[in-house]
């Protein structure tokens, strides 16, 4: 992989995209399960679509992926100046400074959409930056994600409690982070249930719980694809997400994340089975055979 990822470094962004799309297409036939899961979550989130434009919409997240993945070589590799320069769009920025203005950290949400390494290095690029960092268990990758996301001044805590303890003292002395929230936890009891797209969705506490301890503020953030590069989306949180309910709190995040999701469904990761068990009834939209 490193191999490759480097290879992917000397090509220019557009076509290393046109190569990720390629080989998505020719892995169509290998990853049925992540497409049929994608289907599933998509028929949940938009039952009014018709199933021709479900369709689409699932093999345009999947070619997506295989964007994302051969965009590695840059988000990795390249200088941070060479990456960011690709950003050719920046919506909402000022709700980031006025957020850093009050000097008690900021917690940038974002969800797993278009490519969020390039938000991270852009935040850490203009401020102090401090993320949890859940390292590869293969050590060569593991040194080259490390350095990608800690070569511009970043400072990468451990994802355990002695990580989440010095995360909330640098949100304290004014740091932001970045927090991709929409996976499901390992601990079931670092989630609750709550609405994403209107279904009852596995949804983890952490940036509630970390808001708690911190008193920071939290803002919501993407980089989007576009033709010629990203464009970066800053929008404003339901003051909601500031609720010592976890319930009302992360309804209110996963309400943010959907706006920033409608930008551009297409580029959003689907394939998280994050609307099982639903507690009401014990159901799963998964096939039980198939649960792991």
């Amino acid at each position: 992989m490193v191999i490759i990822t480097h290879f992917l470094a000397i090509l220019p962004l557009s076509f290393a995209r046109k190569l990720g799309r390629a080989g998505a297409r020719l892995a169509e036939s290998r990853s049925p399960r992540t497409l049929e899961i994608t289907r599933i979550n998509l028929n949940l989130c938009f039952p009014d679509l018709p199933s021709e434009e479900i369709e689409s919409l699932a093999l345009q997240s999947h070619y997506s992926l295989g964007e994302l993945t051969a965009e590695s070589g840059a988000s990795w590799i390249w200088p941070t100046n060479r990456l960011l320069g690709q950003v050719n769009r920046i919506t909402g920025r000022e709700i980031l400074d006025q957020a850093y203005a009050d000097g008690k950290g900021v917690i940038a949400i974002l969800p797993h959409l278009g490519n969020w390494e390039v938000v991270g290095l852009y935040l850490a690029e203009h401020f102090p930056t401090t993320s949890l960092y859940d390292p590869p268990a293969y050590p060569p990758v593991d040194r080259m994600i490390y350095r990608s996301r800690s070569r511009n001044g970043a400072n990468l805590v451990p994802t355990n409690r002695r990580g989440v303890a010095q995360l909330v003292k640098a949100l304290q002395a004014g740091n932001v982070t970045a927090i991709l929230p929409d996976q499901v936890p390992r601990d079931p009891g670092s989630s609750v249930h709550a609405p994403f797209f209107g279904r009852d969705a596995v949804t983890m506490t952490l940036v509630s719980r970390l808001l708690q301890r911190s008193n920071s503020r939290a803002i919501l953030i993407t980089a989007i694809r576009n033709t010629e590069g990203f464009e970066i989306h800053i929008h404003q949180v339901n003051e909601e997400i500031y609720h010592t309910d976890p319930v009302l709190s992360t309804s209110a995040m996963n309400s943010g994340l959907e706006g920033l999701i409608q930008l551009a469904p297409e580029q959003y990761a689907w394939e998280y089975k994050r609307f099982r068990p639903v507690p009401r009834d014990g159901s799963s939209p998964y096939r039980a055979p198939r649960e792991h």
